[in-house]
């Protein structure tokens, strides 16, 4: 008898590439579950494991290959060893608010026509119908296009958990008597920049000064909030003894605030184990207000933004008139007198779709792309399957460093590779996770 094949091999293959880590484990994780009946899945990090990810695809020549919010011909040129390896491949890419915000538009669709065209074949993962009409706009067609909601909402119960807050405030030292405002920070996405960043920024159409400008007005709002923070520790002490202040930076990118020692700046965990245990919610323009309010906490705006860099959505909650102030009073002001809340939720729902329906939308999504016989082609701009063997050695020396430094610790001594040192928080191998299928 001829030897039994692996249940995987009878199964369609699905490469999900994913961005950070601690903020996608949950979603994605439960997705697997979704999936793992009728596919074989794998998960590989984009920026660290695209080497590993090619060897994958050489094994199991998945029908599917995913991107996290794919920023245009550079992300792609990243999984050329990936699509070498498994040419007949369908690409599938996820979007996130950025989609929406004007100053990425020149970033995420490149003007040279031959990368466009790669794009447009592409299929396309959306929040919402306001998103699937703003690729359409860029020639987009409407097969090309699943509208799935939002995969992170859709994988918790969104209900308050008293033992969340007793294990967070055990954990990091805060005091659960409280009241708890979590501060959703956006704007150290764009301070931690490098010149590497900036470069392609630039190189996508982007002009310099509006870059510069944006950068300026990012930091200039990070100093405010912390400036006001300030004074009002000095001027209204009675504040603290009833709130707790956390700080939260953008997932992977930790930049240095002069934040007062009263108050707590915590990266670490995942932003739904927070919200369910906050008593408040609070952001420039982070899109984790829209979660927060399925949580039914109080949501606030502060600080002003910038049109060019606002969240389309974002736009119609109110910005705090007060500022950081009239977040501390509301902490001390029963929520169901928050009306507020209420048109956040409204938002929410709009914004994030059906929390009950997103994993049926991308199991679906799955399926219907996989039926396509016709995948993207990487052509124009040096977009070859030749690359994508050309590319290997040097991806994997990368990679391979990569593992080395950080698995011995040395990471942290010797700084290199320096794109690995500067995002350590993004690297799978560098926390505990554990990650599901093959």
């Amino acid at each position: 008898m001829p030897p039994r094949r692996s249940p995987h091999l009878r199964r369609p293959a699905a490469l999900v590439f994913y961005d950070h880590p601690e903020r996608e484990h949950g979603a994605l994780t439960a997705l697997y579950d979704e999936l793992a009946p009728t596919w074989n899945v794998g998960f590989r990090s984009i920026h660290f494991e695209t080497a590993s990810a090619a060897l994958w695809a050489l094994r199991h020549r998945p029908r599917v290959i995913v991107l996290p919010q794919c920023y245009g011909p550079s992300h792609l040129e990243r999984i050329l060893p990936v699509l070498a390896a498994a040419p007949s491949a369908q690409v599938l890419i996820t979007h996130e608010e950025q989609l929406t915000i004007p100053i990425f538009h020149d970033f995420l669709w490149p003007s040279d026509p031959a990368s466009l065209a790669v794009l447009r074949a592409c299929g396309h993962v959306v929040w919402n119908d306001d998103s699937a009409r703003i690729l359409d706009g860029q020639g987009i067609g409407g097969d090309q296009i699943f509208v799935c909601g939002h995969l992170r909402s859709a994988v918790r119960d969104h209900a308050r958990s008293p033992e969340n807050r007793s294990r967070l405030a055990t954990r990091w030292g805060v005091d659960p008597a409280k009241k708890w405002i979590l501060f959703a920070e956006n704007r150290t996405a764009l301070l931690a920049m490098n010149d590497h960043d900036r470069r392609e920024f630039t190189a996508s159409g982007v002009s310099d000064s509006d870059l510069t400008q944006l950068l300026e007005e990012a930091r200039a709002g990070v100093d405010s909030l912390m400036h006001d923070l300030a004074e009002l520790g000095r001027l209204r002490p009675d504040l603290l003894d009833h709130v707790e202040f956390i700080y939260r930076p953008h997932p992977g990118k930790n930049v240095a605030v002069d934040l007062p020692d009263w108050a707590h700046s915590i990266g670490d965990g995942d932003i739904h184990d927070w919200l369910s245990a906050a008593d408040v919610y609070a952001t420039h323009q982070s899109t984790s207000i829209f979660e927060a309010a399925l949580y039914e906490l109080p949501c606030f705006r502060v600080g002003p933004s910038t049109p060019a860099y606002t969240i389309r959505s974002l736009a119609d909650i109110p910005v705090a008139h007060e500022g950081i102030r009239t977040v501390f009073e509301a902490a001390g002001t029963p929520r169901d007198d928050l009306l507020r809340t209420t048109e956040v939720a409204r938002v929410a729902r709009d914004t994030l779709g059906d929390p009950g329906r997103v994993m049926a939308n991308y199991v679906q999504a799955f399926t219907s792309i996989s039926k396509r016989s016709s995948p993207a082609r990487l052509r124009g701009r040096g977009f070859s399957v030749l690359r994508g063997v050309l590319l290997m050695p040097r991806r994997l020396s990368y990679e391979l460093a990569s593992w080395l430094t950080v698995r011995s610790g040395l990471i942290r001594l010797i700084g290199f590779p320096r794109s690995t040192a500067r995002a350590l928080s993004q690297v799978p191998y560098a926390g505990s996770w554990k990650w599901p299928g093959t």
